[in-house]
């Protein structure tokens, strides 16, 4: 599912009872739902009837995909087994997926990033330079971590590709 949050639910709406229940789900888009404040599988999972979604996040531009440079993301699922087909099914030669059952943590890591982003653009822009840049990154990563532990996720996550690496990229 790669469907900008603004309009996920009401696209997931019209995906309700057309998914086969054979067919795996997984989310790609990065936020929280605009009304609700729901992550995106929560979403999903409503409309899909309980059936786990699972999440893929991680430090990835499309373009760089597309053009074949080595990136590695984490694909996260309640259900290890889906985790495991979505990991067979992505990874390729330049493409690495790694796997986790914290979808809560590898969600937010991808969301809450965002806000850190902005902010290190603002201080480029600036001209505040490296000093500032690692200053909000570290202590961003730290915030993201107490929100993330706050909402159910594990610590280790936001060290780890849909944390730290969404950060540096």
């Amino acid at each position: 599912l790669a469907i900008p949050s603004r309009y996920f639910s009401r696209v997931m709406e019209r995906f309700a009872g057309r998914i086969p229940e054979s067919c795996d789900i997984m989310s790609v888009t990065t936020g929280l739902d605009e009304r609700t404040h729901q992550r995106m599988t929560d979403v999903a999972s409503q409309w899909m009837k309980g059936k786990p979604v699972a999440a893929l996040s991680g430090p990835s531009h499309a373009e760089e995909v597309a053009r074949q440079i080595p990136t590695a993301v984490t694909v996260a699922s309640r259900d290890p087994e889906q985790s495991l087909r979505l990991q067979r099914a992505f990874s390729g030669g330049t493409f690495r997926v790694y796997t986790s059952d914290d979808v809560i943590g590898v969600e937010l890591g991808g969301a809450l990033k965002n806000v850190i982003a902005i902010a290190v653009g603002v201080s480029d822009g600036l001209g505040f330079g490296d000093n500032t840049r690692a200053a909000l990154i570290t202590r961003g990563l730290a915030e993201m971590t107490r929100l993330g532990v706050k909402l159910g996720a594990r610590p280790e996550t936001f060290a780890g590709l849909s944390g730290m690496g969404d950060l540096i990229v």
